[in-house]
């Protein structure tokens, strides 16, 4: 059995809802195209779907998305919650919007239908872009996809002496792509499946989240105060990491 086949989805576990509520993440909504699309998998046996996107305003946005859990966790597309409720990993949900976004279609579908492309992609061994044969999704490359993307504030780590990732008191910025919506119609997964008459969703994600940072930091243990450049959440940015796009 692969672990492509665990892509599969299962008509009676939920899909992907439009959440207003507990992650508020800065961003901006940004029409892109979809360069390079390619399937991997983690050292752990993650599957992933690796995306690199460009946004109208050459926007460079790359994105690994992890579709099913490592194999120590049998490669699974589900996880179960609190409740005891089985449920779609994020990163599932994720890939599946993407493919029922730009295509129709289901990431299981995609990902069994690969060609194998050789590209560039970054060797952390070698601290650089080697050619590098990947098993490339053909049909989502030149798709258009309208991006949800967060800026947030997280704790740095780094290997302590046994080789193990800690938390510092220092943090940095990143960027992470929080929901797609069509490019077209702007609706979500969820309101194209329910056949809506109009994206609602949207302007709920835009007005709740462009041009907010969300705090992500963590206290590490043994300081006092707040981590090292720890900023407030809800607090706009001086300057957007992406200019933001003028089809918003």
């Amino acid at each position: 059995m692969s672990a492509l086949d665990n892509l599969e989805k299962n008509d009676a576990i939920p899909g992907e809802v439009d959440v207003v509520g507990g992650r508020l993440h800065e961003s901006g909504l940004y029409p892109c195209t979809i360069k390079l699309a390619y399937m991997g998998e983690s050292s752990g046996g993650a599957v992933s779907l690796t995306l690199k996107l460009e946004g109208d305003q050459k926007q460079d946005i790359t994105k690994t998305i992890y579709l099913t859990s490592g194999k120590a966790k049998g490669q699974k597309n589900t996880y179960i919650n609190k409740a005891g409720e089985e449920q779609y990993l994020p990163g599932f949900s994720m890939g599946q919007a993407l493919a029922t976004l730009t295509l129709g279609k289901s990431i299981s579908e995609l990902a069994k239908a690969t060609t194998e492309k050789t590209i560039d992609v970054y060797n952390f061994e070698a601290k650089s872009d080697i050619p590098t044969k990947v098993p490339m999704i053909m049909e989502l490359i030149n798709q258009r996809i309208l991006v949800g993307l967060i800026k947030r504030t997280v704790t740095k780590q780094a290997k302590n002496d046994a080789g193990i990732y800690v938390d510092t008191e220092d943090t940095r910025d990143e960027n992470e792509i929080d929901k797609f919506f069509h490019i077209d119609s702007r609706m979500t997964t969820s309101e194209v499946l329910a056949k809506a008459e109009v994206a609602k969703y949207v302007d709920t994600w835009d007005n709740n989240n462009t041009g907010i940072t969300q705090d992500r930091t963590r206290k590490v243990a043994g300081t006092k105060g707040t981590p090292k450049g720890k900023v407030a959440s809800n607090t706009k940015p001086t300057e957007s990491l992406f200019e933001k796009s003028a089809d918003k």
